[in-house]
């Protein structure tokens, strides 16, 4: 009866951790960008809001795809999406590895830096001209080379501004990068 009753608690011990890990994979589903693989903007404007509840120091270094629309017109989806997974990847390498990736819109990808850089000219230059390029993708066994162009900008949060007024700067500032404002991902 012991041995017995030792099989059934292992099985749902067993049970109960692969539960665990599909409750995990659907939290971070809905916190994931498709597409990129990255975060989505909910995620990162829950980040946001916990640095500021914090009191912390961040950035925000906003990227926006120039040519994305015509990629998407020339393209296939999956060689955009792989695109925009290497992009991640790239963004990824150049940024601290204590940084939050994320989709901020269609367009535009974010990047929360947990300090407020020195030189944030010299990041966004630099950013943007490792961004700025060739991608090989591969499509049925075939390599793609596609050119995207980015633009990006560094926003600081500063002393005594709340996350509101901090998320409308956000925006004002993607709407310089991106004369025809388009809606964020959600």
């Amino acid at each position: 009866m012991r041995r017995s009753n030792q099989l059934v608690i292992a099985q749902l011990s067993d049970e109960i951790r692969n539960l665990h890990r599909e409750i995990q994979a659907e939290r971070r589903a809905q916190s994931t960008d498709h597409a990129s693989g990255a975060w989505n903007r909910q995620k990162l404007v829950d980040q946001i809001d916990e640095l500021f509840h914090h009191d912390d120091p961040f950035s925000l270094l906003l990227i926006r795809l120039s040519n994305l629309k015509d990629l998407e017109q020339h393209h296939s989806r999956s060689v955009v999406e792989g695109t925009l997974k290497a992009l991640v990847l790239r963004l990824n390498q150049i940024v601290s590895p204590n940084s939050t990736i994320g989709r901020w819109s269609g367009e535009e990808f974010a990047a929360i830096l947990p300090i407020v850089p020195l030189d944030a000219a010299a990041l966004t230059r630099e950013v943007s001209h490792k961004l700025s390029g060739q991608y090989t993708v591969q499509e049925n066994g075939l390599s793609q080379t596609v050119a995207l162009q980015t633009q990006t900008v560094i926003i600081e949060r500063r002393g005594g501004v709340v996350s509101d007024s901090f998320l409308k700067r956000v925006e004002q500032l993607g709407a310089t990068l991106n004369p025809t404002k388009q809606k964020p991902l959600v």
